[in-house]
């Protein structure tokens, strides 16, 4: 499956760690990883962050294995256990930032941040807690955690979730409208607020988890839902409310995932700017389309450095792969062109093979000799393999000639810039 902005084949290792960051956070955001797993130690192949992830991964995410070492009979209980465990999980989680960090920013003297402040980095916040804190109420009243039965009565568990369906759509998309905006406002918060910034560093170093791990739980948990109620149907007896469940809780996770693509985009973007060395404008939330690397014709042969491109909605950045220019960066930025003061994207290889049919049958005539004679062709084969891959952005001022690293990545580089151009011209 994919997960966010995954790069299936990896060429660097800026490209791995990437990967690994985004699943690591994938993992961290359903189940919480345990204390001393990194990014760092998983890509260097240290034991015990590799055993511990896999574990988790097992242990916690993969449901059938866990159904798989019992009875088919006690398979609804184990589920509906399940069920109550995350859910307390869940709300506790809830509850610590409230108590840790919203009514300290709020109640302090003078209070580190306002109403409007405190709304637009955590919104809604106090609302889903409140709610899903009756919920698991409702859940342990209907379901005593040691006295669940092998069979269940499917009809107070459709009740129940049909109550939580009832408002959950509404308040978690009231959620993910305002968590867009609430990353990158959060992060210029915790730069202008030494207060604020102080109190969400204790709490990270506390939680060993960083505030974004938890302001995301909430994107995270309808999947969850989805997922133990699809399986208690696949092994309860007169299943078909339950199932009613799952069409509805299906309808829910694809307004859920949309905003999630969001987050995904933007977190791959902040691992980029994050990458780079040097002084440029901000990417803020444009989309990520692509990166790697191109030729430039035309470029400084001396000039060791590789090109690598990185492409947004909104523009095409030149940077250097400089690996190890500067801690945690691989990249030294080097120029940006903006894809508003660009007309079209034009195939280079296809004009030449138009101005060399220009050129009348005389030159095709010399060619022929040459052939028969058997003499060496004017230019190198991989010279016609590099016209191959070349294309080229004609800009307001000049033309901008690149050189992919495969006729296959020339067509994708060119068939997303054309996007891009479009949707910004509005058609």
């Amino acid at each position: 499956q994919s997960i966010g902005l995954y790069e299936p084949n990896p060429t660097l290792a800026w490209h791995s760690m990437s990967n690994l960051s985004l699943v690591l956070h994938y993992v961290n955001d359903l189940v919480s990883l345990p204390v001393g797993i990194c990014v760092t130690d998983v890509y260097k192949g240290k034991p015990s962050a590799v055993l511990g992830l896999l574990r988790t991964i097992r242990d916690r995410l993969d449901i059938e294995y866990a159904l798989s070492k019992m009875p088919k009979h006690e398979r609804s209980a184990f589920l509906i256990k399940e069920l109550i465990t995350t859910e307390q999980v869940y709300v506790s989680k809830l509850f610590l930032v409230i108590e840790t960090l919203m009514t300290p920013a709020r109640l302090s003297r003078p209070a580190m941040l306002s109403r409007g402040e405190v709304d637009a980095v955590f919104g809604n916040w106090k609302d889903i807690a409140f709610k899903h804190e009756a919920f698991l109420d409702c859940l342990r009243g209907a379901f005593p955690f040691k006295k669940i039965a092998t069979y269940l009565d499917t009809s107070i568990l459709f009740k129940l979730l049909d109550g939580l369906m009832s408002w959950i759509k509404p308040v978690y998309t009231t959620y993910i409208l305002n968590y867009d905006a609430s990353i990158p406002f959060c992060a210029s918060l915790r730069k202008s607020n030494q207060r604020f910034d102080s109190l969400v560093a204790r709490f990270e170093e506390a939680q060993a988890m960083d505030l974004y791990s938890f302001l995301i739980l909430p994107v995270q948990r309808v999947p969850r839902y989805l997922l133990l109620v699809r399986e208690l149907t696949r092994c309860t007896p007169q299943a078909e409310q339950l199932r009613a469940c799952v069409a509805k809780f299906d309808a829910i996770l694809h307004t859920v995932n949309e905003r999630k693509r969001a987050l995904d985009n933007t977190r791959k973007v902040r691992a980029i700017e994050a990458s780079i060395h040097g002084t440029f404008a901000s990417i803020g939330n444009q989309c990520y389309l692509r990166e790697g690397f191109l030729g430039i014709l035309g470029a400084d042969e001396e000039d060791e450095t590789r090109s690598y491109f990185f492409l947004f909605s909104d523009r095409l950045m030149l940077t250097r792969h400089i690996p190890n220019v500067s801690p945690c960066k691989d990249f030294k930025f080097d120029a940006v062109f903006w894809l508003k003061d660009a007309d079209e994207v034009t195939d280079e290889m296809e004009n030449e093979e138009a101005g060399a049919e220009d050129e009348g049958e005389g030159e095709d005539a010399t060619e022929s000799a040459a052939s028969t004679t058997g003499s060496e062709p004017p230019e190198h084969e991989t010279e016609g393999d590099e016209r191959a891959c070349m294309f080229g952005i004609i800009m307001k001022d000049f033309v901008l000639g690149l050189v992919a690293e495969s006729e296959q990545s020339k067509l994708e580089w060119m068939e997303d810039l054309s996007s891009a151009i479009q949707k910004l011209k509005g058609k």
